[in-house]
């Protein structure tokens, strides 16, 4: 049986998925006004789906600063 990699090569290949997914992730939690939690929910399979629903359906963290701003 032939062997299929090494394990380091999947823990490489792990990371830099979950890298280019995470940073992402964060820049959207934050704009929206969420933290680490929200950030960590967006780079998950399966869970990003309900973070994503509910970045669409839920009010914000920010909402009502920006609502105060552009009332100026």
């Amino acid at each position: 049986m032939k062997e299929q990699g090494s394990p380091l090569t999947l823990i490489i290949m792990v990371s830099v998925i979950l890298f280019f997914n995470l940073v992402p992730a964060i820049r959207i939690a934050r704009k929206a006004g969420y933290g680490w939690g929200m950030a960590i929910a967006l780079s998950i399979p399966g869970v990003s789906l309900l973070a994503f629903w509910s970045l669409a359906f839920f009010k914000w963290p920010n909402e009502d600063l920006l609502k105060h701003v552009r009332r100026d």
